[in-house]
């Protein structure tokens, strides 16, 4: 996506996203301009997601303040995958209450800046880690924020990610990625043809900061056998935050 843009003369910036580059190693000095050096590379769980919104805000602002706000930015904030359930490490329940904080961190700063009537913000998931609901094992949750977006709407139609990315690229009046964005629809029915410029005010974590400590259970031991360190790779991981939550 990221060199797609950068390739039309797009001024882009990434937050700890090496997969849009095609890379998955080390950065190249081709690369390097576009990224925050000072942000977690990849996917890294060991600095909060509030620290790593944190990261973003100061640059955003001083951005703001400097009338260099990039046209697409990519920020990667992924404790909600979390570690598991190990003795000495952060709970999954308290690793997915930071992440929530890192994003209305985000949100806030943006929706508070004088460019938020020109912004719009998509949250989405990587993919959906095989989490079934009630209708499909393929379905994700998807956010859209902004002033021209319809506050509280849900959408009932069918999205997939070629819509989204045809979203992007109409908003930007960038090209095509490939011929399935460019054969989509963009996602007309979730905007407004009225802005609503109130800003989004963060809302304070429910769930407090929480390491595991207790006993060595069966929990613990299915945990270990996970590969929380390689998220696309952690087979098991859903079924197990199942039984962490539900029993």
């Amino acid at each position: 996506v990221l060199p797609h843009l950068i390739a039309q003369g797009f001024n882009v910036r990434s937050y700890g996203v090496g997969e849009n580059f095609g890379i998955e190693g080390p950065l190249t000095d081709r690369w390097t301009p576009y990224f925050n050096e000072d942000y977690p590379y990849l996917y890294s769980l060991a600095m909060k997601d509030r620290d790593k919104a944190g990261i973003f805000v100061e640059e955003f602002n001083r951005f703001v303040e400097e009338d260099k706000v990039p046209s697409f930015s990519f920020i990667l904030l992924p404790n909600d995958h979390t570690n598991g359930l190990s003795n000495g490490v952060e709970t999954p329940t308290s690793m997915i209450a930071d992440n929530d904080e890192g994003v209305g961190i985000v949100v806030e700063a943006i929706s508070e800046s004088k460019i938020w009537k020109e912004s719009i913000i998509f949250i989405f998931e990587d993919d959906t880690q095989h989490a079934y609901d009630h209708l499909d094992s393929h379905r994700g949750p998807a956010l859209a924020i902004g002033p021209w977006v319809k506050r509280g709407y849900v959408s009932s139609a069918t999205y997939s990610y070629p819509n989204l990315y045809k979203t992007m690229e109409l908003i930007l009046g960038a090209q095509p990625l490939t011929r399935f964005d460019e054969k989509a629809v963009g996602m007309y029915d979730i905007f407004t043809a009225k802005p609503d410029l109130t800003p989004y005010e963060k809302i304070d974590r429910t769930y407090a900061e929480e390491i595991h400590n207790g006993m060595l259970g069966d929990l613990v031991k299915e945990s270990s056998k996970i590969h929380w360190d390689k998220m696309d790779e952690a087979e098991g991981a859903a079924e197990f935050l199942w039984k962490y939550r539900k029993g």
